[in-house]
């Protein structure tokens, strides 16, 4: 019985021993790595709800990353590095898979303007595993399209013509969304830099073929002749409704027929800075203001120098003077300067360019007291309108005065209150002009007829203005009726009645 024991146990050690051998030296031990369970695929993942998206530059998208061994098996703990093409837009993302062998991302889009920069309709993403290039998958998102490029063409490309008001342009703007086709619906706004001839609309609406038109009537050769480039550019700007993105493009039209001028004074141009200055015994504040006059032939050409500009002064309050009094061109400009005296007053420039009937007497500077004494609200009486559902806007305007009834110094700080009933707006500061601060007053269609007070006050409120109205429409209404009739008005409409 002893010897069948002792046998037993030996065949058991023995045993034991082979499969230890077997374990090491077979690949099925500890000692040599097991391939299986390592990195091999990576699935990356992204939401049906995210796949075509808006590039605002503020939406986040969750982008999971799997990353399996060969066994099939998710796999924990290891390192995922995820890249976008083009590299726009950011990552705010964890770099190993959890316990479930998940790593999510999450992708902030660019903006619309980063997406027009790079051209780009989309972004592909990438990710794998560190250390194991075969475990990597890709995805990608699509951006909506948006508003990408406007190209303005001239018909014929006439872009050289003479400066004559009876001739019109017609100019295409053609507007392209961000995957290269026609883009309908976009808002095209029209503006000429310097603003002389005009657009018979600066607002035109793109049809299904992602075309605008305009006609633009030249100016006359007297207000072109004005100009020193003898050119205009018009200026073509697309608003995208749906991602408030703007794109741009202009051309430039040049006038042929601009006859180069004799080199004769034929016009002078005054200029004050700074418009308003203090009188001599008030201890702040600027007491002289430079008046710089410009001298022009008949084709507004510069004079350039041989001819010198006299000075005076037809109005001024007591003890303000000019000096010098007489200064030589220089370079198209001779420059004097108005000093004050003790009284406030408004003080008139005039200059005449010696030898010739040339003269002007334009230039205004106002000598103040100091202090504001009084504020007087008015209204600009012209509506700016976007459309019948948009808004409206009017510019409010703040005389100030000192106490001798003269403008107060430029730069003077006026704050504006606006007291209403269907959510108007406006400006709520500005800083005085030739004693004038303006405001620009906005409010809503349902506003039209209804009142409204404006209040306005310098720093400290120590002077207050006020203005009760109500808001006008776009255009005032005619109405011309024969026999008995009625006209009620209600909001915005007006309610007409006759019998005959």
């Amino acid at each position: 019985m002893m010897r069948r024991y002792v046998r037993y146990v030996l065949f058991l050690v023995l045993a034991g021993f082979g499969f230890f051998v077997y374990g090491c030296g077979g690949g099925g031990g500890s000692l040599t790595p097991d391939t299986n369970s390592q990195p091999s695929r990576l699935i990356l993942s992204i939401s049906d709800s995210y796949r075509v998206v808006q590039p605002d530059g503020t939406t986040t998208i969750p982008i999971t990353a799997r990353v399996y061994n060969n066994n099939g098996n998710l796999i924990s703990n290891v390192n995922v590095q995820i890249t976008s093409t083009p590299n726009i837009g950011t990552f705010d993302a964890p770099i190993k898979t959890t316990h479930n062998g998940i790593a999510t991302f999450y992708y902030t889009v660019p903006s619309y303007y980063v997406a027009t920069a790079n051209n780009a309709d989309g972004v592909k993403f990438s990710a794998s595993v560190l250390g194991y290039s075969s475990a990597s998958g890709s995805n990608n998102i699509s951006f909506e399209t948006y508003l990408s490029r406007l190209v303005v063409k001239i018909k014929d490309n006439s872009n050289i013509v003479p400066a004559d008001n009876s001739i019109t342009l017609p100019i295409t703007v053609y507007a392209y969304g961000s995957d290269g086709k026609p883009m309908s619906d976009i808002n095209i706004y029209a503006s000429v830099k310097p603003n002389i001839g005009s657009f018979d609309t600066i607002t035109a609406t793109t049809s299904k073929y992602g075309i605008a038109t305009f006609k633009y009537i030249l100016p006359s050769q007297d207000d072109a002749k004005n100009v020193p480039t003898k050119s205009v550019t018009l200026n073509f700007t697309g608003l995208d409704q749906y991602s408030s993105n703007t794109i741009s493009d202009n051309t430039t039209i040049y006038f042929n027929n601009i006859v180069i001028g004799n080199g004769i004074p034929a016009a002078i141009t005054m200029e004050a800075q700074p418009s308003t200055i203090f009188t001599s015994d008030i201890a702040y504040g600027p007491k002289s203001s430079a008046i710089t006059a410009r001298v022009v032939d008949s084709a507004g050409n510069t004079i350039k120098s041989g001819y010198n500009v006299t000075f005076s002064l037809p109005q001024a309050p007591v003890g303000a003077y000019i000096t010098p009094t007489t200064v030589a061109i220089d370079n198209g400009t001779a420059i004097a300067t108005v000093h004050s005296g003790v009284n406030s007053g408004t003080v008139l420039v005039k200059a005449e360019v010696n030898g010739t009937n040339v003269s002007a007497s334009s230039a205004l500077v106002y000598v103040t007291g100091g202090q504001p004494s009084t504020i007087t609200l008015f209204e600009s009486g012209k509506v700016q309108a976007q459309d019948d559902n948009g808004t409206r806007s009017i510019s409010i305007f703040a005389l100030v005065k000192d106490s001798s009834g003269s403008p107060v110094a430029d730069g003077t700080a006026v704050s504006f209150a606006l007291n209403d009933t269907c959510g108007g707006m406006i400006q709520t500061e500005s800083s005085t002009k030739n004693g004038i601060a303006s405001a620009n007053l906005i409010y809503p269609a349902q506003c039209i007829w209804k009142y409204y007070t404006v209040t306005a006050e310098t720093a400290g409120g120590n002077i207050q203005g006020t203005l009760n109205s109500s808001y006008p429409a776009v255009a005032p209404v005619l109405l011309k009726l024969t026999g008995q009739q009625s006209i009620s008005k209600s909001g915005g409409n007006i309610n007409v009645s006759l019998s005959l």
